[in-house]
């Protein structure tokens, strides 16, 4: 069969729902080791007090870290050196459900329903 991925159906059913009802903020949500972690997409509000912020300039929660960022030159793996930019899609990653901390520190107002 050269199965290269196992997909749980449970958490892509989590991950379309938070989609929906985080209204485009949240793009991805993974949990991976039974929910002990994390792995968000989420786009970075204009209006977001970390926007345009560098990131050797700010103190994340324990637990979180920026892994990566989709930005309109490319995909990149953020040094001290890189600067938050309104819009960039930020690949966090952190300990436990810290979903809405994500948005509260990436976004101005949280989307909800």
């Amino acid at each position: 069969l050269n199965i290269d991925t196992i997909v749980s159906p449970g958490n892509a059913v989590v991950a379309s729902i938070i989609k929906h009802v985080r209204r485009g903020r949240v793009k991805e949500l993974h949990k991976v080791y039974d929910g002990s972690l994390e792995i968000i997409e989420i786009e970075v509000s204009e209006n977001s007090s970390l926007a345009r912020a560098n990131l050797e300039d700010i103190s994340l929660p324990a637990g979180i870290q920026i892994l990566g960022c989709k930005t309109k030159d490319g995909i990149i793996f953020p040094d001290k050196d890189f600067t938050i930019n309104p819009f960039d899609h930020l690949i966090v990653v952190n300990l436990g459900e810290k979903v809405e901390t994500v948005e509260s520190l990436f976004c101005k107002q949280i989307d909800i329903l």
